[in-house]
């Protein structure tokens, strides 16, 4: 694609006596790149001077390394003593998982009506997140049957 010169010099009012017998075609890469340029240009050369960080006519206070609040530090000293042994922690190959009951027919409601959240609100309220969590793991597999 290129845009042709021959168009602007002949829709102009008077008659131009230029040697552009025939068109001048510049390629849209080189146009764009020329827009670009200017644009840019003009935007650094009206703002290379100006401070944008700082806002006009206010005077900011000298620069807070929080050298004067590291000695403000109070020191304390009822540090708390710990005489006795700490108790370590147990074995994670003794830890046992908690045991979770099964899931009955008569938890997972009537399946044929197609029941909602809101359905097993109750069951949420009086079963643990584990017992919870085994509910949804149990509907989703009936979902997959």
């Amino acid at each position: 694609m290129f845009f042709s010169l021959r168009l602007f010099f002949c829709a102009s009012p008077s008659p131009l006596t230029l040697p552009l017998s025939g068109d001048v075609r510049i390629h849209w890469a080189l146009v764009v790149l020329s827009v670009i340029g200017a644009i840019l240009l003009t935007w650094h050369l009206r703002t290379k001077d100006m401070n944008f960080l700082e806002p006009a006519g206010v005077d900011l206070p000298p620069e807070d390394n929080g050298s004067e609040i590291a000695v403000l530090q109070p020191v304390i000293d009822d540090q708390p003593k710990i005489t006795g042994d700490i108790i370590p922690q147990e074995n994670p190959e003794k830890i046992k998982e908690p045991e979770i009951l099964k899931i009955t027919e008569s938890d997972l409601g009537d399946l044929e009506a197609s029941p909602g959240l809101d359905e097993y609100r109750e069951f949420a309220s009086k079963n643990s997140p584990d017992r919870l969590f085994e509910l949804s793991s149990t509907l989703l597999s009936l979902i997959h049957i």
